[in-house]
């Protein structure tokens, strides 16, 4: 079952099919049904059974062949592991800290729907059983209940209907309260807590991007940039800290919007297959045109250990020598991942291997590490979005009046 080969092709497809390209679907190969979805952006491979060996092989033929790291793959008898995970996590090279399969359940209720149905928030463990707030969604159970960035959650009692719980929180001003949350459905708002900063002369727009993830995304970003044009904004201070990444296109479109056209058309970033599949190598690319593009001379970009992927792509495109821009980054390093991975589906699972490296137009590798802050502060976790007062903005706003870091 040689399908790897067809899998390459459809990727170059839907990194097409971003770009304005037209939907393509190809079937080949008796004993497997592979198709590329622009509507979906995954790639479907209906396996002739699906047992779980037929699952194992899969993945198994996959990373010998397609897979970024193939000449690293072992070769194992299928037959040790008792699924496709385990057999994932046994042969993927040490290099891999990305590739990964999850339930397709899961995948289509996180990554294919603007809907969102849960509790509304995102918190990081704070040891001995507290948990800090770190995000809350617009219009969500735990935003319409009062729920706040820096909100300490000091227990949880979970209900009998596993879709509610009682919450212990304890607010930044030291009060104490207790809440019943329930999950609802809300509509997933990526982009938020945009606004306008003043500073003498200068106007400096700011706002969160959680996620690349959404089919909302690029046309809540028209609308924040046509608002910021339309009010003139000199600076903007872009706020990645917790975004893990997503969609190219979604990147390369934000892109274009901060440059504007001495961008427009120019090579976001160069994707690079394993040898084997190296005249399939293709790049994607900053917008031809966008009347809602600004043309900024740098960007400021908020990171932590989170920022990743489509986040960091923004950073190392724009910073290539034929779009000039500088970017100054604030906060602390970021990820580390120049790589690109594609949603496959088989049977109940999508499988997101590894596939492609990316370069920005320089080809710079500098990034497998993350990025190094240029002006370094810890996380604030205790003030919210767009508080002139939480570290990584007030740095942000110092560089803008000093030229320089606080210290």
């Amino acid at each position: 079952m040689r399908i790897s080969r067809f899998i390459v092709f459809f990727i170059f497809l839907l990194l097409f099919n971003s770009c304005g390209g037209t939907q393509t679907k190809l079937s080949k190969q008796p004993s497997m049904h592979t198709e590329s979805n622009a509507d979906d952006g995954m790639i479907h491979a209906d396996l002739q059974s699906c047992d779980i060996k037929s699952k194992k092989f899969f993945v198994y033929e996959l990373l010998h062949d397609s897979y970024y790291w193939a000449d690293d793959v072992e070769d194992k008898n299928i037959d040790i592991f008792s699924d496709s995970t385990s057999l994932l996590d046994a042969l993927k090279s040490d290099k891999d800290r990305f590739s990964f399969i999850m339930d397709k359940s899961v995948y289509d209720e996180h990554f294919n729907s603007t809907v969102a149905n849960d509790y509304g928030f995102l918190s990081s463990s704070m040891g001995e059983g507290n948990s800090v707030i770190l995000f809350v969604y617009p219009d969500s159970a735990a935003f319409k209940a009062g729920i706040k960035r820096s909100d300490i959650i000091t227990k949880v009692i979970p209900l009998d209907d596993n879709k509610s719980a009682i919450l212990t929180l304890l607010s930044n001003d030291g009060a104490k309260r207790e809440i019943k949350l329930s999950q609802e459905s809300y509509t997933k708002k990526e982009v938020a807590n945009s606004k306008i900063i003043s500073m003498g002369d200068k106007k400096v727009g700011y706002f969160v991007l959680n996620s690349f993830i959404g089919k909302n995304i690029n046309s809540d970003l028209d609308q924040l940039f046509d608002y910021y044009k339309q009010n003139g904004i000199d600076e903007l201070v872009l706020d990645l800290r917790y975004n893990g990444g997503g969609d190219i296109s979604i990147s390369a479109h934000l892109a274009s919007l901060i440059s504007g056209k001495k961008s427009f058309s120019h090579v976001f970033q160069h994707h690079l297959f394993n040898t084997t599949y190296s005249e399939s190598n293709s790049n994607s690319y900053f917008d031809k045109y966008s009347s809602h593009a600004l043309k900024l001379k740098r960007l400021f970009v908020i990171t932590t250990e989170n920022t990743a992927s489509a986040s960091e792509s923004i950073i190392s495109a724009l910073r290539a020598k034929e779009n000039g821009m500088d970017v100054i980054t604030i906060g602390t390093k970021s990820y580390g991942k120049p790589y690109s991975m594609y949603p496959i589906s088989f049977c109940d699972k999508v499988f997101f291997p590894i596939l492609m490296k990316n370069f920005n137009s320089d080809y710079d590798e500098d990034y497998d590490d993350g990025f190094v802050p240029t002006c370094e502060v810890e996380d604030d976790y205790f003030h919210d979005f767009g508080d002139l007062n939480e570290k990584n903005l007030k740095e942000a706003l110092f560089y803008i009046s000093h030229e320089s870091c606080s210290h």
